[in-house]
């Protein structure tokens, strides 16, 4: 309408303009310009050359206004994709994770390496960044074409899953968006170091439990302390113990060893009540009570427990990248690991923890040697 408007003034302007110019060496009898010229081809001419400005000049200020506002809307779009993002992010851990469909509405997932998202029927994904493959066959409806099983996800690209669902493996860390019913699951853990934990056994310094070493799943700090007493050559003595803790979270059947262990300094609770008996021990934690049986103490400063990693380093427990895998699981496999590379590195007293037991009667040198022996793979987790 303001278009119109502005075209109709130019136009009346122009004509009066330009009658106004004419009329003066004419007369009436005999005008310059007919009144037909006029109505008939001259003021729809000049009324559509008013009309051709005037839409050149609002393309122009309508392209202009367009890309300031793309501009601040980008802007705004970019920052509000930033925080709903950082609000819906969910972080997959072992535990599954479950969402209900909202209705065509993506949800932002970041999925660790080697997790596995299942999605139900009729659900959808896109790979944002990493690398996945997927487990089932499926429809790429970016690329319009099938997707064979085991075939690696394009990024950018839907992926739909129709009949009964399917799943997808991450490669690597991956963030996807999501839409559908999904889980998210850690893969079993297969343990690794069984011929590790068998060399222990024969030695005397491993127990098992009644469903072998259970070496697929975290050691809880009762475990851990049990671990330590072995390898101290105390577990008999530990298990005699009549006193008692202060801690009231302790099973029966470690409360005789945390009660020791505690008299004699070589563990402390989670607090002045609480020993956390069933929580999963931490590297720091274990090697921090297997410094102790080396003869390290750091209640008088040999190390510090928070950075006793790194003080077993520099006495060759452990090699830096084994620390650093140690940092990323720590399940009784990698306990049963760190005890049994423990026996070569050097005690307070300059001696290996090996050669230390078996100076101190604990293991039978010739057992001891036995066992090593059968142990052929190369170090390294």
């Amino acid at each position: 309408m303001r278009k119109r408007c502005l075209a109709s003034a130019a136009a009346l302007i122009l004509f009066w303009g330009i009658m106004s110019a004419m009329a003066s060496p004419g007369t009436p009898a005999d005008p310059l310009v007919t009144l037909s010229y006029i109505t008939e081809k001259f003021a729809p001419m000049l009324t559509g050359e008013a009309v051709r400005r005037a839409d050149s000049a609002l393309e122009e200020k309508t392209a202009a206004l367009n890309a300031i506002m793309s501009d601040r809307l980008s802007g705004l779009y970019a920052g509000l994709a930033e925080k709903t993002a950082s609000a819906v992010l969910v972080r997959a851990v072992d535990a599954k994770l479950s969402f209900t469909d909202t209705g065509g509405i993506y949800r932002l997932t970041a999925v660790s390496a080697g997790r596995t998202l299942t999605v139900s029927r009729g659900s959808a994904v896109v790979l944002i960044s990493g690398e996945a493959r997927t487990r089932h066959t499926a429809i790429n409806l970016t690329a319009g074409a099938d997707l064979a099983a085991g075939a690696a996800l394009a990024l950018n690209n839907e992926i739909f899953f129709a009949d009964n669902g399917g799943a997808i493996i991450t490669d690597s860390s991956a963030a996807l968006l999501v839409c559908g019913r999904y889980t998210v699951t850690a893969p079993a853990y297969i343990p690794k170091y069984r011929d590790l934990a068998a060399a222990l056994n024969e030695m005397g310094l491993l127990r098992g439990t009644g469903a072998g070493y259970a070496l697929n799943r975290p050691a809880t700090r009762a475990e851990a302390l049990y671990m330590m007493l072995y390898l101290l050559g105390e577990i008999d003595e530990a298990e005699a113990y009549s006193g008692t803790s202060p801690f009231g979270d302790v099973p029966d059947w470690a409360r005789a060893a945390v009660a020791y262990a505690y008299g004699k300094g070589y563990t402390n609770g989670i607090s002045a009540t609480a020993f956390g008996a069933a929580l999963s021990s931490t590297p720091d934690q274990y090697v921090t009570m297997l410094l102790r049986v080396m003869g390290y103490d750091d209640s008088k400063g040999d190390f510090s427990w928070d950075r006793a990693l790194d003080f077993a380093v520099s006495k060759g427990m452990f090699t830096e990248s084994e620390k650093n895998a140690l940092r990323n699981m720590f399940y009784r496999d990698q306990m049963v690991y760190v005890s049994y590379y423990a026996l070569d590195a050097e005690a307070k007293n300059g001696e290996t923890l090996g050669r230390t037991l078996i100076s101190r009667g604990i293991v039978d040198e010739k057992t001891f040697g036995a066992a090593r022996s059968k142990i052929t793979r190369a170090r390294g987790m």
